[in-house]
């Protein structure tokens, strides 16, 4: 999957499966016993797709935000659906505090790269600007 994120069409849409699969077990951890015979492999399963939305987002935001055929709208659908995933793990800390030390990660990173994505692009693109905004507002 990670090799996949190479190519931005595909690598966007990985992304944004990603993070809303994170916030559907994110939402059935919340409802499942610490006992049940599924919650180890539940969370071997958030743990990887964490890791691979950690690495799309550091290795290729960027070089995605390069290319022509990026999509603006499909990043600002990302950043809002990784707004509900924050949200969900932020519910999970007093069982596992591992989700949020994850998430915390991923959101310097992506303030990261959200900010040079948005001096790459030109003043006028609203969409990037319209991330940037809601991150602003919800992180600062």
């Amino acid at each position: 999957m990670r090799k996949l994120g190479t190519v931005p069409f595909i690598g966007q849409r990985i992304l944004l499966a990603a993070s809303q699969a994170i916030s559907s077990l994110a939402d059935s951890l919340l409802c499942m016993g610490p006992f049940d015979s599924t919650t180890p492999q539940v969370h071997n399963c958030m743990f990887i797709m964490l890791q691979l939305v950690e690495h799309l987002v550091s290795d290729y935001t960027y070089s995605w935000a390069m290319d022509p055929k990026f999509c603006d709208r499909l990043l600002e659908e990302w950043v809002s659906c990784y707004f509900q995933v924050k949200k969900g793990t932020d519910m999970l800390e007093p069982r596992n505090s591992l989700y949020t030390v994850y998430i915390d990660r991923i959101t310097g990173e992506l303030a990261k790269q959200l900010n040079k994505i948005a001096s790459l692009k030109e003043k006028d693109n609203r969409n990037i600007h319209k991330c940037i905004d809601i991150w602003n507002s919800l992180f600062t």
